[in-house]
């Protein structure tokens, strides 16, 4: 089966591997999921979910697909 993908979702988490929150957000990567798991240095503040990350701290991010109807 093929699905209709509507957007991205990225995961947050801190560098000791503990979840943040999650927001919805556009393609950055190619590569989805555990395998696709990348660092990245925050350039703003990050609010999810009444958590405040600030700027400068570095955080895991994985992206995965959020699929909408069936195409085939």
């Amino acid at each position: 089966m093929e699905f209709e993908i509507v957007g991205y979702s990225k995961d947050y988490y801190t560098l000791d591997k503990k979840y943040i929150g999650s927001l919805v957000c556009k393609k950055d990567r190619d590569v989805f999921g555990y395998l696709g798991r990348q660092k990245e240095l925050l350039t703003e503040d990050l609010i999810i979910k009444r958590k405040k990350i600030k700027k400068g701290n570095e955080v895991l991010t994985e992206l995965f697909p959020l699929n909408g109807r069936i195409i085939k």
